[in-house]
């Protein structure tokens, strides 16, 4: 069996931590990620700038993700059938930071999972709006939804 090739991660993205709404990092949502390593402070001891888009975005990721799991519904038949999974959220964003679109970019395999995704992306609407400095304008953002019976008691 052959290792997987390290890749190279992206500076320009920075993660949450594991499991928390990211940005897309590589082509498997499942592998978890570590928190960004941005230098918060210049030589100086003041915030930079970056840090501080930086930490904004990750502030606005935990309360997006946070609003989402508020509208979640786990789907009655599903979970009486014990159907679980994980599917996930892209949202886009334009140039003002407003949301343009969402949809399911990986699905769960199961539709009425994906379905419930769609559905609580509408429930959840209007979403909270980015802060200025969480430099979300033009970005595209992916969010794992989970449905899972032990979660869910």
């Amino acid at each position: 069996m052959e290792s997987p090739v390290p890749t190279e991660p992206d500076p320009s993205v920075e993660a949450p931590d594991a499991g928390a709404a990211t940005e897309p990092q590589s082509s498997d949502p499942h592998q978890p990620t570590a928190p960004p390593t941005t230098d918060s402070t210049d030589s100086t001891g003041e915030t930079t700038p970056e840090a501080g888009d930086a930490e904004a975005r990750r502030d606005y990721l935990l309360t997006l993700r946070a609003w989402l799991a508020e509208h979640r519904r786990y789907p009655r038949r599903a979970r009486l059938r014990g159907v679980e999974g994980e599917a996930v959220l892209t949202l886009h964003f334009n140039a003002n930071g407003a949301l343009t679109s969402g949809h399911v970019s990986q699905g769960s395999g199961h539709a009425s999972l994906d379905n419930a995704v769609k559905a609580m992306l509408s429930r959840a609407r209007p979403l909270p709006s980015p802060p200025d400095d969480a430099a979300i304008a033009g970005r595209h953002i992916e969010i794992p939804i989970s449905f899972s019976l032990a979660s869910d008691r």
